[in-house]
């Protein structure tokens, strides 16, 4: 058992998959070992890679998960205030419902350099969902 099938019995026996069918667990747990995303009423579970978050997919990601949040009545809305794409903010933030979260920032003298920290800049406490 790999790591990632340890991490899915222990949520599994913490009520991961509480109030879904034998068969709809199994192929929800089957759908995750393959690298996809999976949802069912009541939860989801969406895959990711840092390194793709830290490249600029963090709104893409995020927007994955407003479909099946919005059945759960929890509304998701996502846009990118600066990237990392764009070589003159030298910062990376995305807004979560009305709240921007600055995810890093870079070294003005090497642009790919994040900081760890800088003045007036701080890592996100959470996504505030509403």
């Amino acid at each position: 058992m790999n790591s990632f099938e340890r991490l899915l019995h222990d949520l599994e026996r913490a009520g991961l998959w509480r109030g879904v069918s034998h068969a709809q667990a199994l192929a929800l747990r089957t759908r995750l070992q393959s690298g996809q995303d999976a949802t069912w009423s009541f939860g989801g579970a969406w895959r990711v890679d840092g390194e793709d978050l830290a490249e600029g997919d963090v709104e893409e990601w995020l927007r994955g998960m407003t479909e099946p949040l919005s059945g759960c009545g929890v509304q998701l809305v996502v846009t990118t205030c600066s990237s990392p794409h764009d070589d003159r903010l030298g910062s990376y933030a995305v807004k979560v419902n009305g709240e921007t979260l600055g995810l890093y920032s870079v070294d003005p003298s090497d642009l790919r350099q994040p900081l760890a920290a800088t003045r007036g800049w701080s890592a996100p406490s959470g996504l505030l969902l509403k």
